[in-house]
């Protein structure tokens, strides 16, 4: 929804507070479309917000749909993208209420709220149903069509695409873990709850994880991506994957290392002994 740009002021949502919008449906060419998700612009405070953030879409029927995504995957002062988990149908001009949610999580996610555009207003309760005048949330709906793919490379073979609004490398299933520095394969965590650690990287037999200096499996996830649990405290983790078997492999290699040295050995060895026997035929021959 367009709103003027400046003048805005962070509105903090604690975990378990609410707010409420009601703002007329964008017009578009056709009298009824379907909204499959949106976006709002906020502020996770240089990333210490935690918990998720669930916003649900009513219609003038009260036909409602609802999203929701973990806080550690929003970006500071930018748009966060909710998805919902199904699309819904509206009619441009009619009411539109949509209500957002901090849920769980221990630390406040903040909305900007801007001047409000006198051709696009927006009527805000906010926490405890305090109406706030003259401000206006961004707000961006999503329709199908617009949830598109983009070709990031192609060639003969492939095609590759990106897919939008993509989940970080790393996640946590609850809100209780902080990332204090982190690579493709080492991380440092520090966890006030037991939780699990989603690593967006293919899972494969062979991947493990030393935590703390200790060996820990790595499990599968959503059958692709990779997964440990942690408990309460600082994590230091590093990644690595080693194949299956592969200590045969080693025993192999040293094996057959070692048969080419003695086999070097023995034809050096044996060399040397016909060349010794040559040259005293020949001090004989001579003698």
């Amino acid at each position: 929804m367009p709103t003027k740009h400046n003048g805005n002021v962070p509105l903090a949502l604690n975990p378990g507070q609410d707010i409420k919008v009601i703002f007329a449906a964008p017009q578009r060419h056709s009298g009824s479309y379907q909204v499959s998700g949106i976006s709002v612009f906020q502020r996770n405070y240089y990333d210490t917000a935690n918990g998720r953030l669930q916003i649900s879409l009513c219609n003038n029927q009260h036909h409602c749909v609802t999203g929701s995504r973990d806080l550690s995957t929003s970006s500071n002062n930018a748009m966060f993208y909710i998805p919902f988990k199904k699309s819904l149908s509206i009619q441009k001009g009619t009411p539109l209420q949509v209500s957002i949610l901090h849920v769980g999580g221990t630390k406040p996610e903040a909305l900007w709220l801007w001047p409000s555009d006198p051709l696009h207003p927006q009527h805000i309760e906010g926490i405890n149903g305090k109406t706030i005048a003259g401000r206006s949330l961004q707000l961006e709906l999503f329709f199908p069509q617009q949830v598109t793919l983009h070709k990031v490379y192609a060639d003969k073979i492939l095609n590759i695409y990106a897919l939008p609004h993509p989940a970080p490398y790393y996640t946590f299933t609850g809100p209780d873990c902080t990332i204090q520095s982190s690579s493709l394969d080492q991380l440092q965590v520090t966890c006030t709850k037991p939780t699990t650690l989603v690593r967006r990287e293919l899972y494969m037999p062979g991947w493990s994880v030393r935590d703390n200096g200790r060996v820990q499996p790595v499990k599968l996830d959503q059958d692709v991506f990779q997964k440990t649990d942690l408990d309460v405290g600082v994590h230091h983790l590093q990644f690595y994957f080693a194949p299956p078997y592969i200590q045969y492999g080693w025993i192999s290699f040293v094996t057959g290392l070692f048969g080419i040295l003695v086999s070097l050995f023995v034809a050096i060895l044996s060399w040397r002994r016909s060349f010794t026997k040559q040259s005293d035929n020949e001090n004989l021959h001579y003698g």
